[in-house]
Formats: structure tokens, sequence, C-alpha cells
């Protein structure tokens, strides 16, 4: 069990406020104050500093923060997995990209169930970014994300390789024509809020072509994958999305995958977790049954 102190100051470097923080932690800000300073002495380094009535982590409490967040998750997940042991049910929580989520994740999930009956699972759906944040934090215990991430700080597994295609309508200009990926420009292009996995490398391709999202004509995010398809097929615009989301569209004839010369983009879908995470193996295990 980890020192009360500890705890003030994980909510602290959360909150980054003190005032917030003896609000969530329901004591009073002299307490939170007292415990910072307790902290401090211990470690013989200040941890925070200020600029101004704003707080900032020093290097010392960053290093302190690191250690004390994945301390804290790994014991809140150790006493959880003590009451479950018990029960003989797995018990995990993790989050997925919106394309994996609503598109890539059922058949994961069902063989997973299948080999254990009881399992108890909670699944979240948010953007690369958001689910890297919720990982720091120890929400989950692991994401299947289809952005970008820094590989020096998880452990990663492919999930899989995904097609990153070009999309419109079956009645757009362009539906049957092989064009440059420069003449899209003109057209209204229809994207993912930033954060999002496939914001993030449609980004990159542009960049790749010295072009960027601001150059088209006009551009809508939209944060639901459904009404994005919705609107391509409407001809409201253009899109680009992997190919697994769109399959059973083109499949049927309401959305068309433009041929854009050269345009040949696959990206891999990776399953991250934590390296400092004493349960590692753990998820690498649960990993291993749902995809392999």
């Amino acid at each position: 069990m980890l020192d009360y102190r500890i705890d003030t100051f994980i909510v602290v470097c959360q909150e980054m406020n003190f005032t917030k923080a003896a609000k969530r932690l329901n004591i009073t800000q002299p307490a939170v104050s007292n415990h910072i300073k307790q902290l401090e002495e211990y470690y013989g380094a200040i941890l925070f500093g200020y600029e101004g009535k704003r707080i900032y982590l020093t290097k010392e409490g960053k290093m302190l923060y690191e250690a004390m967040v994945s301390m804290h998750n790994n014991e809140i997940y150790l006493k959880e997995q003590i009451n479950h042991e018990k029960e003989d049910r797995e018990v995990f929580k993790f989050g997925v990209t919106m394309t994996i989520g609503e598109f890539m994740i059922s058949d994961a999930i069902n063989k997973y169930v299948n080999r254990h009956p009881r399992a108890q699972i909670h699944m979240v759906v948010a953007n690369t970014a958001e689910l890297v944040k919720q990982l720091e934090m120890g929400l989950v215990d692991f994401a299947i994300v289809e952005g970008n991430f820094q590989k020096l700080n998880y452990n990663n597994m492919t999930f899989s390789v995904e097609n990153f295609v070009p999309i419109c309508s079956p009645n757009h200009k362009f539906a049957k024509k092989s064009v440059n990926l420069s003449d899209l420009i003109d057209e209204r292009l229809i994207l993912r809020e930033e954060g999002s996995g496939t914001r993030e490398i449609f980004e990159i391709v542009l960049e790749e072509n010295n072009l960027r999202v601001d150059d088209f004509y006009s551009v809508l995010e939209i944060g639901n994958m459904n009404t994005i398809k919705k609107l391509v097929e409407k001809n409201a615009g253009i899109s680009f999305m992997y190919e697994c989301g769109v399959r059973e569209d083109i499949d049927k004839g309401t959305l068309i995958k433009m041929n854009i010369k050269g345009f040949d983009v696959k990206h891999e879908m990776c399953a991250i977790w934590k390296k400092d995470n004493i349960f590692a193996d753990y998820y690498e295990n649960i990993l291993k049954e749902m995809i392999l």
C-alpha cells in the first residue's frame, strides 16, 4: 500500500493545481501543501516550480511522478487481480481506436471469451492520443491503436496491417478516373479530428507529397466514421479511411475506392502496453490469445 502522500502528489501532478487537488482528495489545501513539502524533504529535491501562479513539475518531480504513477497503477491492478483470482475470473480493461472498435475487434474478443467464458472485459473507444493518456494514467491496461506512439515507452505487438484508401461517391467526378493526389485539393475533404489515427496517417501522407490539410478547398472534421461515410456517399466530399472500415460499402457500390496514381499506403495497427508494468507479461498473453 503506497503512502497517502504519494496519492496526493499524483493527483497534484494530474491537476497541476493545489486547490483542485484538495477538492478531488476531499482534504484542505494546506494539507496538500504539507504532503508535498514532506515528500520534498524526504527525497531532498524540489518537486514543483512556479511561474507566477502556475506550477510545473521540475525534472526531479517528473522522475518521481513517472515512477510513482507506475507503482500506483500496478498496486491497483494487483489488488483487483487478487480479488478476482478468488473467483477464477480474468478481468482486464483495454482501449481501441474507432476503426478497430467498429470493424476489427469483435473477432478477437469472441476468440478470447470462447476460451475464458467467465472473463470480465471492459473496452473503451477513443482516439490514439486519448488512449495513450489513459495508458499513462492507468485507466486502461493496454490499447490497440492505429496512430503513432512513442515506441521507447511501450511494449507493442502487431494487431494487423491495413490498407489506407481514398474514397468518394459513385457520382463523384473522379469515381472512374485516375488522378494525382494534388488533383484533389479543389475538393471538400471530410476527415476525423486531430489526435485520431486516420487523421495522423493522412497528414503524414500529405507531408510526403508536400501538401497539407489546409491546402484543400474545404475541410469538414467529423468525429464519427459512419457519418463520414454517409456524407461521402451523398457526394458531400471525399475522404481517406482504412479499407477494413469501408470494404462492405465498396462491395455494395455505395462508395468507390478512388484510383490515385502511386497511392499505396499500408499501416500497422498495434497493441501497446507500458514497459514498466509488472503485469506486462500477463497483458502480452491476453493479446496473443486475442490476436494469434
